[in-house]
């Protein structure tokens, strides 16, 4: 947990912004709550199966692909040094 909003002698967000990634449920229970992207666990395994799919039958997928990401804004973000 991040007791009064600070990691170690850094506050959160007056001096940094912290975000995590997937939208895990860690980030609602930290004070000030993190900020996090959401992906989508099934397009990405979708997409992953196809790529591979595709390089085990002689053919060539992309190295890498695009997935959608949804922002949730939270408590963890300002401007630093304000």
């Amino acid at each position: 947990a991040l007791p009064g909003g600070k990691v170690g002698v850094v506050r959160v967000p007056q001096a940094i912004s912290v975000t995590g990634l997937y939208a895990l449920e860690l980030g609602t229970v930290v004070e000030p709550p993190w900020a996090t992207g959401r992906v989508s666990n099934h397009e990405m395994g979708r997409q992953a199966a196809q790529m591979l799919s595709e390089r085990l039958n002689g053919g060539t997928s992309n190295d890498s692909v695009g997935v959608e990401t949804t922002l949730c804004l939270r408590g963890s973000l300002g401007v630093p040094g304000q």
